[in-house]
């Protein structure tokens, strides 16, 4: 009888690696393929949530140089990068969408805020004890 727990313990720990740590590190080892691979034009999340375009991206450093506004570059290390923005989801095919959707043509770096906001709403203050 204890044989066979330990035989059933062994198959959910095995189930648990198959099913958590290994897709895991697949999508881990694919991050870390498309930051090897991003060129200088890519757009990179950072783990900070920074958006910027790929400057200056040599194999050999451990850090890389990405645009994060026209003129304002920084040097950031590979590990700091959360994602590889695909260009279709890029803040700057967002602008080209929304300007074609007005009938004219984007500018280049241009982000159009089409965000419709709710009025402000008046709150009611809250009543202070006065001593």
């Amino acid at each position: 009888m204890n044989g066979s727990i330990l035989i059933v313990l062994a198959a959910v720990a095995l189930g648990m690696w198959w099913f958590i740590a290994r897709p895991q590190k697949k999508k881990q080892q694919a991050l870390q393929q498309a930051v090897q691979s991003a060129g200088a034009g890519t757009e990179i999340i950072t783990l900070g949530g920074i958006y910027g375009t790929v400057i200056e991206n040599d194999p050999e450093e451990t850090s890389i140089i990405i645009e994060i506004a026209e003129g304002v570059e920084m040097r950031i290390a590979r590990r700091a990068i959360a994602n590889v923005v695909p260009a279709h989801e890029s803040p700057s095919a967002d602008a080209e969408d929304d300007a074609a959707d007005d009938g004219r043509e984007a500018a280049e770096g241009e982000v159009v805020d089409d965000t419709d906001y709710a009025e402000p709403v008046d709150t009611p203050t809250r009543p202070t004890l006065s001593g």
